[in-house]
């Protein structure tokens, strides 16, 4: 197995053994929450150690869940919680923006965005996350790690930006990748979804 295939696999199992030992998923079902992953956590391309979570509710109650999220909150390895209230925005959400220290000290994150259920983003992103692991070959599988990997340290680049890159335009390098950003902005991409492949 490539060096860079292990190291996100090895990743990918603390990121499961994090939720498990901060019962994250059972805070958020003590409120009736459905709990989706996202992201390059449900498609298995981490490399950042960060943990994207859509959380569905019938009604968007910060109180209750702050009050549900308490125990994590209260954990004295939680360094940052940020909140914003996104509930009267067309995504009708809330935002909770956690960065923890685990294993080790290492510093993890960990966005969980509480979605109204039934609204326009309902699935939507975990559709698009199905949809890429369906358009992922052995060869723009290890092409996109390789690409995060290569990423310069407090550079954000948002996931969406990888994936565009190497299944639409074949990009495959980072200078490749640096050339193309200049003419794809990150505007509207966060609806892109590849084609299927034939």
């Amino acid at each position: 197995m490539d060096d860079i295939l292990l190291e996100s696999s090895l990743i990918h199992q603390k990121a499961e053994q994090l939720l498990r030992d901060f019962q994250i998923v059972e805070m958020w079902k003590s409120i009736g929450a459905e709990v989706r992953t996202v992201g390059s956590f449900r498609s298995s391309l981490m490399i950042d150690k960060d943990i994207d979570l859509h959380v569905y509710t019938s009604e968007l109650d910060a109180t209750k869940t702050f009050q549900a999220l308490t125990p994590l909150l209260g954990d004295s390895r939680v360094i940052k919680c940020k909140y914003i209230n996104g509930a009267e925005t067309d995504e009708h959400c809330l935002e909770w923006h956690i960065a923890l220290k685990y294993f080790s000290d290492e510093i993890w994150t960990l966005d969980m965005i509480q979605i109204l259920a039934g609204s326009a983003l309902d699935g939507f992103f975990e559709e698009t996350t199905d949809a890429i692991i369906r358009a992922l070959t052995p060869e723009t599988r290890l092409a996109i790690l390789k690409l995060k990997k290569a990423a310069p340290a407090g550079n954000y680049i948002c996931g969406i930006e990888f994936y565009k890159a190497v299944l639409q335009d074949h990009v495959r390098t980072w200078e490749e990748f640096e050339q193309w950003r200049k003419s794809n902005p990150l505007e509207g991409m966060m609806y892109w979804r590849p084609k299927a492949l034939k």
